[in-house]
């Protein structure tokens, strides 16, 4: 009996040891593992995003450097004419469609009146790093140079707006009538214009003739673009307006385009931080301290919010020289 009660209670015992080492985790067991875990994500997390970074970068400077492509293919099948700012019906996104490998977007969106038109995303259109239009139906992050211009600026928000609408009608020498040498000043600050009566195109041999396409921007960055179909200048294009720049008064041997400000106010480089979307035609962007370009020889590159404002109102014009802007040298940007 005695032996029978020893047997029942070292199985007793023994049961309760196994109960015991299946009892479960501790919470130290717990902890620790949440440790591990946490230890992990804290160093793989930013390795990821380093890596991340850079790449998303390459992609928005390739992206560009496709719509600088696309525009020479364009010129290049029209005798070297670059596309119109917009041509009445759409914009220059628009009619660079063909060369960016979306005829058939651009069959749909150029269909006639009443045809289906479906909103989409084009990847060469939009800059991974741009929170407003990445991945968006009808993003744009892109926007092309068009020239200074008559625009109206809120002092208290930024927000700027066209004076009529941006043309190269303008009267530069004040004499209440636009002719032929007023726009011609116009023209030689910009690449993108719209369609005119007197049928004046840009072309490449006009920039090369002028002040070279490796020192004229064709395209840049805008956190504010919006609607790669839109026929708005705002929504697509850079500018600069005119009294923003404070011309030099003219005497017989300066030019029209030869320039005195010092700061351009709401027409500098990442003036705002995207929260005016189709209401800041100026270059801006996500990147720290820079924005990515295009320029007319297809180059592209970054310039610093840091560069002289003169010297960035002067990359803008591709025959500045010829209307009292000096040539610039390549370490000047």
């Amino acid at each position: 009996m005695q032996r029978c009660n020893s047997v029942t209670v070292n199985h007793q015992s023994l049961l309760k040891k196994v109960h015991s080492n299946r009892a479960g985790v501790s919470v130290w067991n717990v902890l620790a593992v949440i440790f591990v875990f946490g230890l992990f994500f804290a160093l793989f997390f930013p390795a990821c995003q380093s890596v991340r970074g850079p790449s998303r970068r390459v992609e928005c400077l390739n992206n560009l450097k496709q719509l600088a492509l696309a525009t020479h293919n364009y010129a290049a099948s029209r005798n070297g004419e670059l596309p119109l700012l917009e041509d009445g019906t759409y914009g220059w996104p628009v009619a660079l469609l063909p060369s960016l490998d979306a005829n058939a977007v651009y069959r749909d969106f150029t269909a006639k009146s009443g045809a289906s038109k479906t909103p989409i995303w084009i990847r060469a259109f939009t800059c991974p790093d741009d929170p407003n239009n990445d991945r968006q139906s009808m993003g744009l992050s892109y926007v092309a140079n068009a020239g200074y211009g008559n625009f109206r600026v809120d002092s208290k928000t930024g927000r700027v707006t066209e004076v009529g609408t941006h043309t190269a009608d303008i009267d530069w020498d004040g004499d209440g009538n636009i002719d032929d040498d007023d726009r011609a000043v116009s023209r030689a600050s910009g690449v993108f214009w719209r369609s005119h009566n007197d049928g004046f195109r840009m072309t490449l041999d006009y920039i090369e003739q002028g002040d070279g396409m490796g020192q004229t921007i064709m395209f840049s960055e805008n956190l504010n673009a919006h609607n790669w179909a839109s026929r708005k200048t705002m929504d697509i294009a850079f500018v600069m307006g005119r009294d923003a720049l404070g011309f030099e008064k003219q005497s017989s041997d300066d030019g029209p385009l030869q320039i005195q400000s010092k700061t351009l106010g709401a027409f500098w480089m990442n003036s705002n931080d995207g929260s005016l979307p189709g209401q800041s035609p100026v270059p801006s962007s996500s990147h720290p301290t820079l924005v990515f370009v295009a320029f007319c020889d297809g180059r592209v590159q970054t310039l610093s919010k840091n560069i002289n404002p003169r010297i960035f109102a002067r990359l803008m014009t591709p025959n500045g020289d010829n209307f009292g802007q000096p040539l610039l040298r390549a370490n000047e940007f």
